[in-house]
């Protein structure tokens, strides 16, 4: 599930950068590392579901070198962090609660 945009890493990259900065460490100087296109199109696909079509037809299949790079380094960022907290607890549960605090243990998919 590593190159789909409708689901897994990618999707998650795409439109969750902004929640990944908050709990990834480095992971927001690693996408500050995107080139400008990039980094407005994240922006857009964070605030607008509906622009994730937009950017699988035109802006991914024309990504430069490097962005793809700081892609699939962004998307190993993703798994790993999701590897090393998320329990069989949280996948059990399958939400965090209201109540319960917003950090890495608070993690679910």
């Amino acid at each position: 599930m590593w190159n789909d945009t409708d689901q897994g890493l990618q999707h998650s990259l795409l439109r969750h950068s902004s929640e990944w900065k908050e709990v990834i460490q480095g992971f927001e100087a690693t996408v500050d590392s995107f080139s400008s296109t990039m980094k407005t199109q994240l922006d857009t696909i964070g605030k607008n579901a509906f622009t994730l079509d937009a950017v699988r037809n035109s802006t991914w299949p024309s990504l430069n070198d490097e962005d793809m790079k700081t892609v699939s380094k962004l998307q190993i960022s993703i798994y790993e962090f999701l590897r090393n907290n998320v329990t069989y607890a949280h996948l059990l549960r399958g939400h965090r609660s209201d109540d319960e605090p917003k950090d890495k243990g608070g993690v679910c998919i």
